[in-house]
């Protein structure tokens, strides 16, 4: 069986606070900002106002982290939802079992249109 189906991915909310918290302090440690749910609801905006963040959840644990900055953009006279891609991050112990792409796919699958820069060369190919 593939580990990854023990992965859940889920909406960044007020349940995940403080496992997101705990995430992001291992992860980015010289970037606390990442890990102050305040920080991270502005940026992500989630909720009514924006797509917000992904994370892979493994019971009540947090594993991986996928932000996406909303927005919006206006097409004639249609305003369309966007996404802004931003960090992707699983945590060292649980890289190789497909979560990062399970994170990606939910973001792909969200009604908004996904942006990016900088792509890496194999995604370029």
């Amino acid at each position: 069986m593939n580990e990854a189906f023990a992965i859940e991915v889920v909406e960044y909310d007020d349940r995940w606070e403080a496992a997101q918290t705990e995430f992001a302090l291992r992860n980015w440690p010289r970037r606390r900002r990442r890990a102050c749910p305040d920080s991270v609801r502005w940026e992500y905006r989630g909720g009514d106002q924006g797509p917000g963040a992904l994370l892979a959840v493994e019971g009540d644990k947090v594993v991986g982290q996928h932000g996406m900055i909303p927005g919006q953009v206006r097409v004639d006279t249609d305003t369309v939802s966007i996404q802004w891609i931003g960090n992707l991050t699983v945590h060292p112990g649980y890289r190789r079992r497909w979560i990062s792409s399970a994170i990606f796919q939910a973001a792909l699958a969200r009604p908004a249109v996904t942006l990016g820069t900088d792509p890496s060369l194999l995604l370029r190919q």
